[in-house]
């Protein structure tokens, strides 16, 4: 859904705004000794990498804000800066936004771009499609690519009035139906984070 896959993050440069979604690992609570403040450090893994995320003050109070209160094993996306302290130093990301993967989905996705094959599809196969979309009725166009000649031919197909909610279920629903690689989401481009300093580098720490 347009994110950075972790493997890839030493390719990001210094202050790079990036998206990143993934399955935490490890929540661990810090607090400032300058001003008492929690932050939080995550450890974030997908199916590539790892990375650590810090977490600071202002970006914990959107959290509470949202009555969000992370912990391992949940799959979250993370609009974040690259902080690179020297270039043989691993890149760690700063966040800016912490959301859950299925909210985040159905907040950032703006096309739901699905691939046929006439060659694969049939009556019975479009109209168990058609239920599946059925059930999450929503925001995000849905727009149909039918190849066809096999690949000669792309017919695109926009769902007239049909908006789609995003989620993992339906996601999973799709692929029970048209099986892998079939679904591709369009989504929003993260806005560029204009990150502050921390006057003499990261707060300081005591174990909470």
């Amino acid at each position: 859904m347009g994110t950075l896959k972790l493997g890839h993050l030493e390719e990001a440069s210094e202050n790079a705004t990036v998206r990143i979604a993934g399955m935490l690992n490890t929540v661990t609570k810090k607090f400032s000794k300058r001003d008492n403040r929690p932050y939080l450090i995550l450890n974030v893994e997908d199916m590539e990498a790892a990375a650590e995320v810090m977490v600071y003050s202002e970006a914990c109070e959107k959290l509470a804000a949202a009555g969000l209160e992370l912990q391992p094993e949940q799959r979250v996306v993370i609009t974040a800066s690259v902080s690179r302290r020297d270039e043989n130093e691993a890149p760690r990301l700063i966040a800016e936004k912490v959301g859950l993967l299925d909210e985040a989905m159905r907040e950032l996705t703006q096309e739901v771009l699905i691939t046929l094959y006439d060659d694969e599809t049939d009556r019975a196969g479009l109209e168990r499609l058609r239920r599946v979309l059925d059930q999450y009725p929503g925001h995000s166009k849905a727009v149909l690519c039918m190849v066809v000649d096999s690949g000669e031919r792309f017919v695109f197909i926009e769902a007239g009035n049909r908006g789609l909610e995003v989620s993992l279920a339906l996601l999973n629903g799709l692929a029970a139906v048209l099986g892998g690689n079939h679904v591709k989401l369009k989504v929003s481009a993260p806005e560029p984070i204009q990150r502050k300093r921390f006057r003499g580098g990261a707060p300081e720490v005591r174990n909470s």
